[in-house]
């Protein structure tokens, strides 16, 4: 299986959303490039291809093998689990059932750098799971409190890439790559409403004195 250019192909679409039909119209041309080598296979002669379909995005969804969707809006995170399953039978014959919550055991840098090498998903997966386990023993105990009395639920730091707009060289704003796809016509009303009311209070606030 050419993943290397899986991968390649996959970063066309850092910026993509869409809505379910969307995605599987994107897989289904991303699987046409390379039929056989992207396509899952039937396990009996004449073992026919079997194209992506609507029912088999819910399933890896229900399987935690695909994060859920925004509201109704899919974005490249989406593509880069769904790959990811897809590879992990194909290349390495896991079976499914051995990666259910694989959108939660692994973020997404992992994810898609698993797609272009050849590493082991279950390796992955396992010390993504020690270090989770490591945050819930002694010392970290303690750390994971303080961090979720100061808001980090997860109560560990989590890794994220940021976007950021420097719209000034005074004035710049970030926003995490992985969940760019929240964006749409209504987020962006109300967040340009959100930052003009705190611009406007820094305004009355250097007013004051």
């Amino acid at each position: 299986m050419t993943d290397q250019n899986l991968a390649k192909d996959l970063l066309q679409y850092t910026e993509w959303s869409g809505s379910r039909a969307d995605l599987l119209a994107l897989i289904e041309r991303l699987e046409k490039a390379e039929p056989r080598a992207r396509m899952l296979q039937s396990k009996k002669a004449p073992y026919a291809l079997l194209p992506i379909n609507a029912r088999r995005i819910q399933w890896f969804i229900t399987k935690g093998m695909m994060p859920k969707p925004l509201g109704h809006k899919y974005g490249y995170m989406h593509l880069v689990y769904y790959w990811a399953s897809i590879v992990a039978r194909k290349r390495e014959k896991l079976p499914f059932d051995q990666i259910q919550g694989l959108s939660n055991a692994i973020n997404l840098d992992i994810a898609q750098n698993y797609i272009g090498k050849n590493s082991a998903l279950l390796g992955l997966m396992k010390a993504n799971e020690a270090n989770e386990q490591n945050y819930s023993d002694a010392p970290f105990q303690e750390q994971s409190k303080m961090l979720q009395s100061l808001g980090r639920e997860e109560g560990r730091p989590l890794r994220s890439e940021l976007l950021r707009f420097a719209i000034t060289p005074w004035c710049h704003v970030t926003i995490n790559k992985n969940q760019k796809c929240r964006i749409d016509p209504a987020s962006i009303d109300i967040l340009t409403k959100a930052f003009k009311n705190s611009l406007e209070q820094i305004l009355e606030e250097n007013a004051n004195g």
